[in-house]
């Protein structure tokens, strides 16, 4: 299983939502193969809520980290969740926010 998180992609921008070159074929190929969320929507204006809720499930409110300076409050994670069932996760990040 893979979750891959791309901050600030319109997905009009993709083939697979339609775009007419072929700017994203490797994307547009493993689309093909995966569950694609098409109406998902953001919970906050900005990365560092919506990823931890992406990650734990939680509203903003819930998990804590609203502001630039806040963390996760004490809730699971899907990683924490996945380890628990005996799965290894892994993250590769390249945004502070992650």
């Amino acid at each position: 299983m893979f979750l891959i998180v791309v901050d600030t992609l319109r997905a009009e921008r993709l083939g697979l939502a339609g775009h007419p070159r072929p700017v994203s074929p490797n994307v547009d190929a493993l689309a093909e193969e995966s569950v694609v969320f098409s109406e998902a929507r953001a919970v906050a204006a900005w990365t560092k809520p919506t990823v931890a809720s992406i990650l734990t499930g939680y509203a903003p409110r819930q998990h804590g980290a609203l502001r630039y300076d806040e963390g996760l409050r004490p809730v699971p994670t899907l990683a924490t969740r996945l380890r628990s069932a005996g799965w290894l996760a892994h993250a590769v990040v390249a945004n502070p926010f992650l």
